[in-house]
């Protein structure tokens, strides 16, 4: 009984490194300062709102033709100067440079504004 026991926690220990490790992202809360339209997408420069201060930096996000609803989306965030959630496909958020790379965006909030 003790050794299943522990063969159980073993197991649960492995199974639960490995969902945290999978679900890792960058997802920053900002306004849109960018769009950049290309062929096969567009991309959004994200300013964060936590710097308070005016940000030296933005985190890029790239979106697919294939995610047209969430590129509409984007352009009227920016439109509209609304702040956004966006989490991005990147690992973690890279915290160097001017322009960081956060990934392909897998999610747009627009949040509301008081």
């Amino acid at each position: 009984m003790k050794k299943s026991l522990i063969v159980l926690l073993v197991a649960a220990a492995v199974v639960l490194s490995l969902s945290f490790g999978a679900g890792a992202t960058c997802t920053i809360i900002g306004t849109i300062k960018h769009t950049i339209a290309t062929s096969g997408g567009q991309y959004i420069d994200v300013a964060p709102s936590n710097t308070g201060s005016v940000s030296t930096y933005v985190y890029r996000y790239w979106i697919p033709n294939s995610y047209s609803g969430m590129a509409s989306a984007a352009s009227s965030a920016r439109g509209g100067h609304q702040t956004v959630r966006v989490v991005g496909s990147a690992a973690s958020c890279p915290a160097s440079g001017t322009i960081r790379s956060a990934g392909t965006a897998t999610t747009l909030y627009i949040l509301m504004n008081y």
